[in-house]
C-alpha cells in the first residue's frame, strides 16, 4: 500500500512538473511572439513619425511663403492707400464726372483694406485708419 501511495504521488508529482514545463514553454513562446509584434510595431510607428515630421516640415516651409507673401500684400496695399491719398489730394475727383472717380478711389480703398486686414505677424499700424470718403462734395 505504502508502495502504491508513493508510486502514485511520484507518478502525480511527475506530471504537475511536465505539466508546468510544457505551459512555461507555451508562455515562453507567446512571450517572444508579443515581444515580435511590438518590435515590428514600433518599428512602424517609427516611420509613420518620420513621415509626419517631413509632412510637418513642408507644412512650415509653405506657411512661411505664405506668410511672406501676404505681408507682401498688405505692405503694398498700404503703399497704394498712400497713393491714393495723394491722387485725390491732387484733384483727381475734382472736374467732369468726379463721381465715377469717387467710386473708383472707393472701391479701390475697399479692396486694399481687405488686403490690410488680418494678416498674421503684421501689427497693425495707428495712423492706417480707413479714409473712405473723405472728398465728397
Amino acid at each position: 500500500m505504502k508502495q502504491r501511495s508513493t508510486a502514485a504521488l511520484s507518478v502525480g508529482l511527475f506530471l504537475l512538473v511536465m505539466g508546468g514545463t510544457v505551459q512555461s514553454a507555451q508562455e515562453k513562446q507567446t512571450l517572444e511572439a508579443r515581444v515580435q509584434q511590438l518590435e515590428f510595431q514600433t518599428s512602424a510607428d517609427t516611420a509613420t513619425i518620420e513621415s509626419l515630421l517631413l509632412d510637418v516640415q513642408t507644412l512650415q516651409a509653405q506657411q512661411a511663403k505664405v506668410h511672406s507673401y501676404l505681408v507682401a500684400q498688405a505692405e503694398q496695399a498700404e503703399l497704394m492707400a498712400k497713393t491714393l491719398d495723394e491722387s485725390e489730394a491732387e484733384g483727381f475727383t475734382k472736374g467732369i464726372n468726379f463721381h465715377s472717380r469717387e467710386l473708383l478711389i472707393a472701391g479701390w480703398r475697399a479692396q486694399i483694406a481687405t488686403q490690410r486686414a488680418n494678416v498674421p505677424g503684421m501689427e497693425k499700424k495707428p495712423g492706417a485708419a480707413e479714409k473712405a470718403g473723405r472728398a465728397r462734395r
